[in-house]
């Protein structure tokens, strides 16, 4: 189930960071969900679970592998947003 719910955060993040160029709204549209998935987690590890799950450094080492590539996109497909016509058309006082 956590591996679910790690792959769940981590697509949420890769989503945001290679549209989030085009759409600004996917920032905080994202910082909503982390927030609200922080709150959940925390409720339920407080209030329901008995016993939490034992963590190494994996899955913070995952996680900052991941968010390099994640970076490396959103600048990649951010270039390519900005510099397509169609999207931020350029009008001069020429024409």
């Amino acid at each position: 189930m956590m591996e679910f719910r790690y792959a769940n955060l981590l697509n949420v993040l890769m989503c945001t960071m290679l549209f989030g160029a085009g759409i600004p709204i996917l920032y905080f549209i994202a910082f909503l969900f982390f927030t609200v998935s922080y709150w959940a987690d925390c409720f339920l590890l407080f209030n329901c679970y008995r016993k939490p799950i034992n963590f190494d450094h994996s899955m913070a080492l995952k996680s900052m592998k991941w968010f390099k590539y994640a970076l490396v996109f959103h600048l990649i497909c951010g270039m390519f947003m900005f510099s397509n016509s169609s999207i931020l058309p350029y009008y001069s006082d020429d024409t």
